[in-house]
Formats: structure tokens, C-alpha cells, sequence
């Protein structure tokens, strides 16, 4: 709001705003003006219909007489509404569809900040009271939607968290089943090693008897050999001394 109509919603002796809180369930808030800039700003926390009645009492201190003043207040005045970043598309909507329906449902005057500080931007809304009135209750139906599905889009990125989470647990076990598998079977197959080494050194045994007992028979077989002859020679030689 304009500087001076803090002392407005302030009032004499903070006998307003003291009024206001003690009227509303909404947390009432004025900031104190700083060098350099026009506004004050006007807090209001609750839920938004005790917002919307908190903010109907703060236009009504910002229209009622002013009792220092013969001057009668302006027939319109200019707010400026703080909105989140986060929630400036919603409040724009599509092809400015949003902001359109609040200058056409409440005959306010109505402009957006285009680039705003790192938190919040701005939107400025012109006209009397009701306008105002209006203007407001119209935008935080538009934030109030774009919270809901913003908690909707919440759940459903719970739920899908908690579905890759199961997914990843069941992955988990699986690996876990497959590294058991492995180990068993590593296991199996040195045991297998072993039992080939074994029977393979069996095999090279008898190899080596078979190839020793050829090697003696080869060794053998003339003496052999040279016994017969011998024998054959002794019978030649008796027959012939027997005929003699």
C-alpha cells in the first residue's frame, strides 16, 4: 500500500490495527515505510476466508474518513500484491487467461511485473473498493488452485517415489540372490578344479606305469630272444652227438 495509508489501518495511538487483531483470526501485519521506497506492506496470514475478511477490514480503514483531513479519500487507490515466483505462471494462466478474468470480473485495472526480485513479483492492481474487493478474492481462488495441484502433483510424486523405491528394493534383493548364485557356483567350480586336478593326475600315473612297463618288455625281449637260440643251438648240438 501507499506510504500514508498505513496510518490508516495503523491508526491513532495503533488503536486501528490493535481493532483489527483483536476482530480477526488472520495475523495482522505493518511494515514500517524505508528510505527510498513508496510502500508499506500489509501482511495478513491465515486461511483464505479469514484473509479475505481481515483484507475487506483493512480496505475499509484505507476508505474510512479520515479524521485529521477535510479531504475525503480518493475514490480509488493502487495495491500491490506480493506473489511467489513459483506461482506467477498460474496467477498470469495461458495467453494471460488468468489476468484476464481478473480485470474482466472485477473491473480492476491490473498490471504483472515482469521481472521480479529472486522470491516475489508484483501485481498491481487499480479501482475502488468492491473492485478491489473483487480483484483479491479472484486471485487467491486462482493461488488457492495452484496450491491444490500443486499437493496433488506432490502425491502423485510421493507415490511414484515410493513405487521406484519398492522397485529398487526388489532390485536389491534380486542382486543380493544373484551374488549368492555366483559365489555358489565360483565355489562349485573350484571344487570341480580340484576334483579334475586329481583324477587328471590319476590318469598320468597309469600313463607313466603303462609307458615304464612297455619300456621293460622292450628291455626284455632280447634276452629272450637269445635264450631260445641258445636252446635251439644245445638241442642241435646234442642230436649231433647222439648220431655220432
Amino acid at each position: 500500500i501507499k506510504k500514508q495509508l498505513g496510518g490508516a489501518i495503523i491508526g491513532r495511538g495503533a488503536a486501528n490495527i490493535k481493532a483489527l487483531r483483536e476482530t480477526h483470526e488472520s495475523k495482522i501485519e505493518v511494515t514500517p515505510g524505508w528510505e527510498g521506497h513508496p510502500d508499506r506492506m500489509v501482511a495478513l496470514t491465515g486461511f483464505k476466508n479469514d484473509v479475505l475478511l481481515a483484507y475487506t477490514a483493512v480496505l475499509d480503514a484505507i476508505w474510512a474518513p479520515n479524521p485529521n483531513s477535510q479531504q475525503e479519500r480518493p475514490p480509488t487507490q493502487t495495491l500491490r500484491f506480493l506473489v511467489p515466483n513459483s506461482h506467477m505462471g498460474a496467477v498470469i494462466g495461458k495467453g494471460g487467461s488468468n489476468i484476464n478474468r481478473i480485470r474482466d470480473e472485477s473491473a480492476c485495472t491490473i498490471k504483472t511485473e515482469k521481472q521480479g526480485g529472486q522470491v516475489d513479483r508484483v501485481v498491481e492492481m487499480s479501482g475502488d473498493k468492491d473492485q478491489l474487493q473483487k480483484g483479491c478474492q479472484i486471485l487467491l481462488q486462482i493461488l488457492e488452485h495452484e496450491l491444490s495441484e500443486a499437493r496433488q502433483m506432490g502425491r502423485r510424486t510421493a507415490d511414484d517415489i515410493a513405487v521406484l523405491q519398492r522397485d529398487l528394493n526388489q532390485s536389491r534383493s534380486e542382486a543380493v540372490m544373484l551374488q549368492r548364485k555366483l559365489t555358489t557356483a565360483e565355489a562349485e567350480i573350484e571344487k570341480n578344479k580340484a576334483r579334475f586336478a586329481e583324477e587328471l593326475e590319476v590318469v598320468a600315473s597309469v600313463a607313466r606305469s603303462a609307458a615304464a612297463s612297455s619300456a621293460l618288455a622292450s628291455d626284455m625281449a632280447p634276452t629272450a630272444a637269445d635264450a631260445a637260440a641258445a636252446q635251439t643251438r644245445s638241442r642241435t648240438d646234442w642230436s649231433k652227438a647222439a648220431n655220432d
